[in-house]
């Protein structure tokens, strides 16, 4: 952990970065504990979403060092994904997952 966040911050002191850098090098050992029968269910976002949200986090990263809190994303999109995030997480519910 403390060898990822010490190359990380050279690129970026975003705390939510870091993290995310963090678990990108423990991704087999977070979900570990989680996975029934080798099976890990999960939900992506659709390609376009995905698309436009890496969009974004590139065109701030020219800069050189990363604020996520500048990455300019449309208020009306961010509204949308976190409405609908409890009726994701009430669907998986319901599917016992």
């Amino acid at each position: 952990i403390a060898t990822v966040l010490v190359a990380s911050s050279a690129v970026t002191k975003d705390h939510i970065l870091l993290a995310a850098d963090v678990r990108l090098a423990l991704r087999r050992s977070i979900p570990h504990p989680f996975v029934r029968k080798q099976e890990l269910t999960v939900y992506t976002l659709n390609n376009e979403l995905e698309n436009l949200l890496t969009n974004l986090v590139n065109q701030a990263q020219q800069g050189g060092k990363v604020m996520l809190d500048s990455v300019p994303v449309d208020p009306n999109m961010l509204n949308q994904f976190q409405s609908t995030m409890p009726q994701v997480k009430e669907q998986m519910k319901a599917a016992g997952k």
